[in-house]
């Protein structure tokens, strides 16, 4: 009974990390689709990710990391599928960060220059 409450907990911290992963995504490729178009609801979303961006993203890495602590103990196919999912999408946010960041730290030094 006790290793069925740890699965339950572990499906719901795994979507929280992944429903913080898809905002922070939704906000940047929408929000700079939509600044491209000239909106500013779109410069809204790509700010929400550029000044919140990093808080969520360290939120949604400590929550994958208790993921992996969580599957420590038996293992079972619950837990390795979630422990694959958590451990996947760590590494697309670790790659989408880069690639946010970089565009973000190229703008400030475009910024500092111009």
């Amino acid at each position: 009974m006790r290793d069925y409450n740890r699965e339950k907990l572990i499906k719901f911290i795994l979507r929280g990390s992944i429903a913080l992963d898809i905002f922070i995504y939704m906000c940047f490729f929408i929000g700079f689709a939509i600044g491209l178009g000239g909106a500013e609801i779109g410069f809204l979303m790509i700010g929400i990710v550029f000044r919140y961006g990093l808080i969520i993203a360290i939120i949604s890495i400590v929550l994958k990391l208790i993921i992996v602590i969580l599957n420590f103990t038996e293992n079972t196919d619950t837990k390795v599928r979630s422990l694959a999912i958590a451990l996947s999408s760590m590494f697309l946010l670790l790659i989408i960060g880069g690639v946010i960041w970089g565009i973000y730290y190229i703008g400030k030094v475009m910024s500092a220059v111009g």
